[in-house]
């Protein structure tokens, strides 16, 4: 985490915090919740028109779109360097695109007030703000990485509920008006900055209840990351329809009344109120099949309003622009989700989520524009909206729905797993079991709340129980042999080595965890997406293995000194490298390592980024 601009290295290092009430949460996560708030108000008031209106139009997708070509090389750029910024690096950035915003808002109000069009000039000004805007939503956004995802949810969509209210107050103004307050508010996130400088790091509190897991339906973090492909396809497909819903029929802005608006505002905050309250109060599907359910639904009430009343368009206009506002703090949360899954630098995955969301919500935007005048048929308009919301909504379910079906088979191989476990035939893989110790989602099949303390594993299977099945899935797996064994004649067990019965318990867990693990995104778009850690370069691995390497330590009682040869020998280090970084003897650190696989039950390094990259958080 140290491309994180934090509050010195003792909070940085704080411990997780379960239990913190509401109140102590909430002064935490307000300077920086409010930073991205403000962000995003400048952004909506200088290139949306302060949502008057669906948009600007050209202004708005065009000038964006333009924007995302410079974002385009900008993630070339991390893509190719693998390296994660330097945190005085990302505060200069920050304050720079606080501050750039700011006087652009200045200059879009001096043109406003001129009153004369400047056509090119607005575009400009409008391309540059969608640039430096979105460069200070990255840095709040990045402030969240590694936090939990109760807290994620409530940190972003607390945020879009903050900018709304923002919002609502300043589209009561002249926009010349609304754009002085909108500058100033942005050059007030330096403040927020300063706050959030002084201020625990997000990564080090947990919300009082609610999935640990990003994607609370899942289990793991390797469900995680398959999640998370889907959702960006997801996303894509129904950033099309937001796009032709923005500009329906012709492409063009659709006007608000007063009514309407205050209509969109309100719909808005009463549902990110809602995905608030129900991830902090632990539903595990409110990010999957929930949000997917309500966006789903807005935009066919859209489609349906469209038709009812084709000479009131606000009508439909209102659940549309509600649908992207909701829409954005998806994008923000899986932004947040992919950070804390990846080695990549947090901008590159910021970059990414903006270069997908809006370019295919621009490029339909004004796709539309440019075909309608040709081809005008609302028919077809309307046949391609159902087309892309169904696809978008489907991809997303159909991975709910493989994750049901594993649910389904669990009671199977639950009941397989003694029988195997008595035989000597292990009946997971290696640190299955612990999965079920620190993964922060549960494994119940049911809908509706589930208490934080009862997705930890406090009932669960005890050390003794684990370290047996962990033994059992090396004898059966054969495991690589340690890089030690050539050297030092360490020697994997025998293939007929008695194994230690493990109990109901550990089988249970560990036949619940054995099914997502062998379901691993492809290597090339883990690569691609940063999300296999053993690829990344040392420098980068380090902040990403640290607390899955903490984590592991606590789980398996090792001393500080075994953590941290441990994190070294992850990263690839030798033994002899080892020992001179942490200046002791190659003998202590040989005798480290030595206990390491002692404690763990593991026999290589191998299984040992095996268990980081399946259960590591």
């Amino acid at each position: 985490m140290s491309s994180l601009h934090t509050g010195g290295a003792t909070a940085a290092t704080a411990a997780p915090e379960a239990g913190r009430s509401p109140a102590a949460l909430a002064r935490v996560l307000l300077p920086s919740m409010l930073g991205l708030a403000l962000a995003r108000t400048g952004l909506i008031v200088g290139s949306y028109g302060s949502y008057n209106q669906t948009d600007l139009g050209i202004y708005t997708d065009g000038s964006m779109l333009a924007t995302l070509a410079v974002m385009g090389v900008l993630l070339i750029i991390l893509a190719a360097s693998k390296r994660q910024l330097r945190r005085r690096t990302v505060t200069l950035l920050a304050e720079l695109c606080i501050l750039v915003e700011t006087m652009l808002l200045m200059a879009q109000a001096a043109i406003t007030l001129d009153g004369e069009p400047h056509g090119d000039a607005l575009f400009a000004l409008s391309m540059l703000l969608s640039l430096f805007s979105s460069g200070a939503m990255f840095y709040w956004l990045r402030r969240a990485k590694g936090c939990s995802g109760a807290l994620a949810a409530i940190y972003v969509f607390g945020a879009l509920i903050v900018s709304e209210v923002f919002l609502e107050a300043l589209s009561l103004m002249p926009q010349a008006t609304a754009l002085f307050v909108a500058a100033a508010g942005s050059f007030a996130q330096l403040a927020c900055l300063f706050l959030a400088f002084h201020a625990r790091p997000l990564h080090t509190l947990n919300a009082q209840e609610g999935p640990h897991t990003y994607f609370g339906y899942t289990r793991t973090p390797v469900d995680d990351k398959r999640f998370l492909v889907s959702t960006a396809i997801g996303i894509g497909l129904l950033a099309i329809v937001i796009g032709l819903l923005r500009g329906y029929p012709d492409g063009l802005p659709i006007a608000f009344s007063e009514g309407e608006r205050l209509g969109y505002a309100g719909l808005t905050i009463v549902v990110s109120a809602v995905i608030v309250y129900f991830m902090a109060r632990g539903n595990r599907r409110t990010m999957t099949m929930g949000i997917w359910v309500v966006l789903e639904l807005l935009a066919c009430a859209a489609l349906i309003a469209y038709a009812a009343f084709p000479q009131a368009l606000g009508h439909g206009a209102l659940f549309a622009t509600t649908v992207n506002a909701l829409m954005v703090g998806l994008v923000w949360y899986t932004v947040v989700a992919f950070e804390s899954h990846g080695w990549r630098d947090p901008y590159y995955y910021a970059l990414a989520g903006w270069i997908v969301w809006l370019g295919c919500r621009g490029v339909a935007r004004t796709g539309l524009l440019v075909i309608y005048p040709f081809a005008a048929n609302d028919l077809v308009v309307n046949a391609v909206m159902g087309l892309m919301l169904l696809v978008s909504t489907q991809v997303v379910f159909s991975c709910c729905l493989r994750d049901a079906d594993s649910l389904r088979q669990l009671p199977a191989e639950a009941d397989a797993a003694p029988a195997a476990a008595g035989s000597g035939e292990g009946a997971v893989a290696g640190g299955a079991a612990m999965a079920g110790s620190g993964s922060g989602a549960g494994a119940s099949a049911a809908d509706g709340a589930a208490p934080l303390d009862a997705l930890h594993p406090a009932a669960g299977p005890s050390a003794e129980e684990i370290r047996a099945s962990v033994l059992e899935a090396m004898a059966r797996d054969d495991a690589p042999p340690s890089p030690f064994a050539a050297a030092e004649g360490a020697t994997a067990p025998a293939p007929n080595r008695p194994a230690t019965a493990a109990s109901p318990a550990a089988a249970t867990a560990a036949a619940s965890m054995a099914a997502p693990a062998r379901r691993q995104a492809g290597p090339q778009f883990s690569r691609l997406m940063g999300l296999d850690v053993e690829s990344a370069p040392v420098a980068t691995r380090q902040p990403t293995l640290a607390r899955g390497v903490e984590e592991m330590g606590r789980r398996f009682m090792l001393s500080e000194r075994e953590i941290e040869v441990l994190t070294l020998y992850a990263l690839g280090y030798t033994q002899k490298r080892v020992a001179e970084e942490l200046f002791i003897s190659p003998g202590t650190a040989h005798t480290h390592i030595k206990r390491i696989y002692a404690k763990t039950g593991m026999h290589s390094r191998q299984d040992i980024l095996d268990y980081l990259e399946a259960y590591g958080s």
